[in-house]
Order: C-alpha cells, then structure tokens, then sequence
C-alpha cells in the first residue's frame, strides 16, 4: 500500500518538491519500483481521469500540464520530522497525493501529520462504492495507524481522521470500530448522501451511538447532499459549514489550481480558490479545537460564527449540540439483570427531556434478543415489553412496530398483532431507517402478510 504522509519538518537546504513528483506518484500505488518514462505517463493518465471524468476542459489541461508539474510546492522528500510528536490527520483519497496535497501540506505546516491511502477495491484497484468498499477503507486506515506505530514523531492519542464523499464514509466506518479517533471531517458529499447513509448501515458494524466524537461537515449545494441526515448522529457534536458557491471536488486540490488551469473540473460554481483556502481553514480550525484542545478554537465553535475576516456571502455555519449518548448494550443487560424491564422504562422516562429516544432501537432489540438466546425469558413477558417500549419510543418504526406485532401473535394477542403488523406495513415503504435494506424490507413484509393472512379478520 503507497501512503502519502505529510509532516511538520526542520528545516533543510534541499529544494522543496514540484508539483510533478505528486503527479508520479501516481504511477507506483502498486508499483513501487522507479518512475521511468512508461511510470510517468500511466501517472499522467491517472492524473487525467477524475478531471475527465468530472467534464474538465482536458484539453487545456493536458496544455498547461508542464506549467503545472513545474509549480513549487511547500514540501520536502524524506525531511527530518521536527522536534515533538504531532496529531495524525488520516486522509483518504482516490488519487492520493496529486489530488489532497494542497490541504495536506497546510495542515502539515501548521503541526500535523497526514497520511493518505489511496482508494483501492477489496480484491483488485478500483475502489468500490459499495457496504463492501467501505468496510476495505475502514480496514486500510486501521493498516495505515499501524504503520504509522513505527514513527516517533506520530502522537497515535491524537487521531482524526478526514475524506471526500465515499472517503469520508469509509472515515466514519472507521470511527464506528476504534476508539482511536478524536474527530471527523466530512469534505462535502459522502455521509450527508441517501446512498452512503444506505451502504454504512449495511456494513456490519454500523452503530449510531458509537458516532460520539465532534463532526466537521462543510456541504455545497447538491441535489443528493442534505445536511439533515447527520441529525441521526444525536450524539455527536455536528458542525455544518455550507459554501453555497462551491462543489465537492473542488475542495481538493481542483480548487486552487482553478486559478491555473480555468475549467480543470468544469465551469467554477463561484470563487473556488477562495472556497477552498475557507474550507482548509476551517478544516484547521475544527481539528485544533478538537484535536489539539485549542480553548480559543473551541469557544469559536460552540458560537457557531464565522472566523475573522469571512465574506458573510461565502459560507453558512450551524452547529447541533450533543445529546448525552446511551448506556451500552452491556450496561443495559446489567440493567436488567438488576431491575428488569421496568428498568429499561425507568431509564427512558428519565431521559426523554433531552432525548426523545434515549435508547437507540437497535439497541433495545439486542437486548431482547439476549434474553430470548440466554433462556433468561422463558415465558417471553421480558420481550413484549420490550418490544412495547420500542414501538412506544419508535412509533414511526416498521421494525418496532413489526417486533410488537410479532410478539403479540406468539402471545395469541390477536387484536394488537393485527393493529402493530398492519402498522408495519403501512410504515414500511417510506421508512427511511438505514438498517432497512431491500432483503430486510422483503423478508419483514412477507412475514407480516403471512401472520395477518393466518389471524384472518374479526
């Protein structure tokens, strides 16, 4: 795996990179060996595709391609780290390092570290927009922290980690299995989308309650991006900065170099350049407060206003407080072990202040499912109430309707098993809880037809 890592440096007498050597790069993600002349042009190739594939002007790109590969960069091959050990930054991205390393050197030179895999499929290069993609990148940015275990200068305490669309989805995925992260940066796309919300909830790990730490989502105008959907990670701290002239990939390296190479990516929505210098210093901002403990940082965030110096028209900001996260699956069986179900409602009421639903469902279904495996319940009493505290505490559920519904048939209870399946079904279509993918849908449909088929009608 080729991972790019940018990191504060001393000072050194050697010349700094150009923007060619990113280029170059590109030819050894899976060839390590010397970049010869037929290494450079696959790297200009792969250089060409997102530009291409974005409806780019390519022809004035390929024009300028010398002027750009000549540009000067701020970093150094193989520097001597500076003295300390600093926060990781891990940055994913497809076309790592010709397409991040604007943002990566700045975060670089302001006390970072970053590194970048790029995006590659399980099985072979190309990377996958699927549950599966996102489980491969998950496991990659757990292969790069390891990696990472062998350098002094890496503070592995102090981890966030950063993406673009289905980069920042793998991010998230990440943060679902590891404590390791301090915080996560959503550069546009990704999980503000009904796709990537969809394929996340499909991984195997997939837990909202698990998503604690702070949340950066900067967002520009897209009909699939909806800045609501982060709502569901209530117990998060979300940050939303909306640049309503800007678009996803212009906040990589597309957006300075716009300034060079007019059209790289296709006619600018707005002043891209400056978008994208206020998108990386709110990148910075958010990961010194959160990261670093910067009290200035931080009291900035919580107002919810704009730093110093922001034009008013470039961009939004909004901030949505944390609600206090849930016990955990374990907490709540010991919970029950000591005061039964009537602990769980116990619970709820007392948190219903602040949190309308202050045990995630999911949650409470593996609680059920618990006793149910353990021989804990035999008579089944413990899981209908649970099962009722679902369907009270998730009215617009099909799966707690659906739980209730079911249990009240295996109790003979036909009157409400009838009302809570035909709720189900009602429900059921425009449900837009992610753990319901098209298999879940169908197999709870079919069932509950064919409970309500066998109760008949009264």
């Amino acid at each position: 795996m080729q991972i790019a890592l940018w990191y504060p440096a001393r000072r050194s007498a050697q010349p700094p990179m150009r923007y060619g050597e990113y280029i170059d790069r590109l030819g050894q993600e899976l060839d390590f060996g010397a970049i010869t002349a037929a290494v450079r042009q696959r790297a200009v190739e792969k250089f060409m595709e997102m530009p291409a594939g974005l409806g780019g002007d390519t022809a004035t790109l390929r024009r300028e391609l010398p002027r750009l590969r000549s540009l000067s960069t701020d970093a150094l091959v193989n520097a001597p780290s500076g003295i300390g050990r600093f926060p990781v930054v891990l940055f994913p991205e497809y076309r790592a390092p010709a397409s991040n390393s604007v943002l990566a050197e700045y975060l670089a030179s302001h006390g970072y570290v970053v590194a970048s895999p790029t995006l590659k499929g399980t099985f072979d290069a190309a990377p996958e927009t699927s549950a599966r993609g996102l489980e491969t990148i998950a496991a990659d940015l757990r292969f790069v922290l390891s990696a990472l275990d062998s350098l002094p200068f890496v503070d592995h305490d102090r981890v966030s980690a950063m993406g673009v669309g289905i980069a920042a989805s793998g991010a998230l995925a990440l943060q679902m299995r590891t404590p390791a992260l301090r915080a996560l940066v959503s550069l546009e796309g990704g999980i503000t989308t009904a796709l990537e919300v969809g394929l996340i909830a499909a991984t195997p790990y997939f837990d909202v309650a698990a998503v604690r730490v702070p949340i950066l989502a900067i967002t520009a105008p897209h009909p699939s991006v909806d800045a609501a959907r982060l709502d569901v990670y209530r117990y998060a701290t979300r940050h939303v900065v909306h640049f309503p002239r800007m678009g996803e990939f212009w906040f990589l390296n597309f957006g300075p170099l716009e300034r060079l190479v007019p059209g790289i990516i296709g006619p600018p929505p707005g002043d891209v350049s400056a978008g994208f210098e206020w998108g990386a210093r709110w990148v910075r901002l958010f990961l010194d407060g959160y990261v670093r403990g910067d009290s200035a940082a931080l009291t900035l965030l919580a107002s919810g206003r704009s730093p110093p110096g922001a034009a008013d028209s470039l961009f939004s900001v909004a901030v949505r407080a944390a609600l206090p996260a849930p016990p955990s699956v374990a907490e709540l069986k010991q919970l029950v072990l000591g005061g039964g179900t009537r602990a769980l409602a116990t619970l709820a009421d007392q948190r219903r202040a602040t949190d309308s639903q202050p045990i995630p469902n999911d949650y409470l279904a593996a609680v059920a499912s618990w006793l149910g495996n353990s021989g804990r319940d035999p008579s089944g009493n413990a899981r209908h109430e649970i099962a009722t505290l679902r369907a009270t505490m998730y009215p617009r559920s099909a799966r707690a309707r659906f739980s209730l519904g079911m249990s009240a048939s295996a109790r003979r209870d036909s009157t409400l098993a009838r009302t809570q399946l035909a709720e189900t079904l009602r429900l059921l279509a425009d449900d837009g809880d992610p753990a319901l993918d098209r298999p879940t849908r169908a197999r709870i449909e079919a069932q509950a037809r064919d409970v309500l088929a066998r109760l008949g009608t009264r």
